[in-house]
């Protein structure tokens, strides 16, 4: 189901963080390193998993 199929035009999609946002956000966020016994997947980067949580609220993906 699309909700909604828009073109940004010079302006940023409303799921993005802001860079002065981020630069709130990243200290509170604890660091993680890899892994090299076991390393499995790669972490997501952390910012693009902030902007996957309004992308979802906005898409209303369920």
């Amino acid at each position: 189901m699309i909700v909604d199929l828009r073109v940004w035009k010079g302006e940023r999609p409303p799921w993005t963080v802001s860079d002065g946002l981020w630069e709130r956000i990243e200290p509170l966020l604890p660091k993680t390193e890899r892994r090299q016994r076991h390393p499995g997947l790669k972490r997501l980067d952390d910012r693009k998993a902030l902007c996957g949580i309004p992308f979802v609220f906005s898409t209303a993906i369920p």
